[in-house]
């Protein structure tokens, strides 16, 4: 487990409510004996479109592969909807039918705790939106033919968002929290990273693990390469 994925459920831990009757968690990633949140509801629901779960895990978690927008689930029913560095994903075609459904499996008074990266300072750092921001181009110039490449769209690429276009967007969800974190040992932890599992780069880089640990400790608000959002339905 990384520190960066540590940080991430740390930071969606702080915004959830008190215990709850039922959560769901989108794009959950393989569900394992140690989820994070399984003492946040008496009944969790993960779901993922390549599910994978590594037992035992908790006997009131249960998994569900498929994809979100389309997938039978019960309306009004789940108290929390986690959604972790998934939306920056999804299609632009299938935006409205996700911010739809995140709506609609909402009771009233109902959490959505939803994380992505960060217009931040640097933004522009982000191994992951090489990739895409290349096919881009070449899509506009006819010289690539999918608008997702099986990891996000092309055209807005692995996007950082801020809080006013996600506050927008899931209109008329109330924005009631944010919190950021990272800043620039974030994105030069992943490069090293990804570098590393092409034998580019030693495996780990104690000092850069001890420099990004040590900038988590400390907000850099909107200058932040992460963020992470607490709406309520009303």
């Amino acid at each position: 487990m990384s520190i960066q994925s540590d940080q991430r459920k740390a930071m969606i831990r702080a915004l959830l409510p008190s215990p709850v009757n039922a959560l769901l968690d989108v794009g959950s990633g393989p569900i394992t004996p140690g989820y994070p949140y399984a003492d946040r509801a008496e009944q969790i629901t993960c779901l993922d479109w390549k599910l994978c779960q590594v037992e035992p895990i908790p006997a009131h978690v249960q998994g569900i592969t498929g994809d979100f927008t389309t997938v039978e689930l019960p309306r009004s029913h789940y108290d929390v909807i986690v959604v972790s560095d998934v939306f920056e994903h999804v299609q632009l075609e299938q935006e409205p039918a996700f911010i739809d459904r995140c709506q609609t499996l909402l009771p009233v008074g109902g959490t959505l705790v939803l994380s992505v990266p960060h217009q931040g300072t640097f933004a522009w750092l982000d191994p992951y939106d090489l990739k895409p921001r290349l096919q881009g181009i070449l899509w506009r110039l006819g010289l690539y033919n999918q608008v997702h490449n099986g990891e996000c769209d092309v055209r807005k690429g692995h996007q950082h968002y801020t809080q006013e276009d996600l506050s927008q967007k899931f209109q008329p969800l109330k924005l009631v929290e944010a919190r950021y974190w990272g800043y620039v040992y974030d994105p030069l932890l992943s490069w090293v990273e990804g570098l590393s599992k092409r034998g580019l780069m030693p495996a780990e880089l104690p000092w850069l693990n001890a420099r990004c640990a040590t900038e988590f400790e400390r907000d850099y608000g909107t200058r932040a390469f992460n963020m992470a959002l607490k709406f309520v339905k009303t």
